[in-house]
């Protein structure tokens, strides 16, 4: 008879559980902070490749974090764009910032992870070494060319070298505003936390509706 392998198959709840851990431990400590095997502690995997088993490395599992909470955010601007490009008018320019923003604050409110996924964006957004890989992960999906098309056509004309300055900066903006009041306000009673919480997306939409709207400078 062959002889056990050491890590039973791989299951969706073993994956989701160790997701899950990485998530927090992520957002606590930095992508860099912690290694696979607190992860799989955390997450209280027996074996010491068990991460490794599901995810195979790091990289793998940042890309498995931000697909598992990218998605539901694309799904949710593509309705509202639907809704923007129905209307068959010239695109208002504060709907195309609630395209931007509220489904990334609507993940934000996910009590399985949304928090830590803005967390970790935030810090992946700006990290050296993981700059470059974020974005190519995600311009299909945070940043989408449809979106961007309605931001040039409600705005001020903007050059295509503008656009991924642009981008970047908007969601160094969004995930960091998010982020920072997120960690600066966890010691708030819950009626003030979500009094801060409300003004603070209405905040993100008029803000970035204003920044959309600034001429280019040349």
């Amino acid at each position: 008879m062959p002889a056990a392998s050491p890590i039973r198959s791989d299951s969706a709840e073993t994956r989701l559980r160790i997701l899950r851990a990485a998530e927090a431990l992520f957002s606590e400590k930095g992508v860099d902070g912690v290694s696979l095997q607190a992860i799989g502690r955390a997450a209280k995997q027996r074996h010491r490749s068990a991460v490794r088993y599901h995810f195979q490395d790091r990289l793998g599992l940042l890309r498995a974090i931000l697909a598992r909470h990218a998605q539901p955010i694309a799904v949710a601007r593509s309705r509202l764009i639907d809704a923007i490009e129905a209307d068959g008018a010239q695109a208002d320019v504060h709907r195309v910032a609630e395209a931007w923003v509220l489904p990334i604050v609507k993940e934000a409110e996910n009590a399985d992870g949304g928090m830590h996924f803005v967390c970790i964006s935030a810090e992946l957004i700006g990290h050296p070494g993981w700059s470059s890989f974020y974005f190519s992960r995600v311009d299909d999906l945070v940043a989408s060319r449809r979106l961007l098309d309605l931001v040039s056509e409600a705005g001020p004309g903007v050059p295509a070298e503008y656009r991924r300055p642009r981008t970047i900066a908007f969601a160094g903006f969004l995930f960091h505003a998010i982020a920072d009041w997120s960690n600066a306000s966890a010691r708030l009673g819950e009626a003030r936390r979500a009094r801060e919480w409300r003004a603070l997306k209405h905040y993100l939409v008029d803000a970035t509706a204003a920044l959309w709207s600034i001429e280019p400078w040349r």
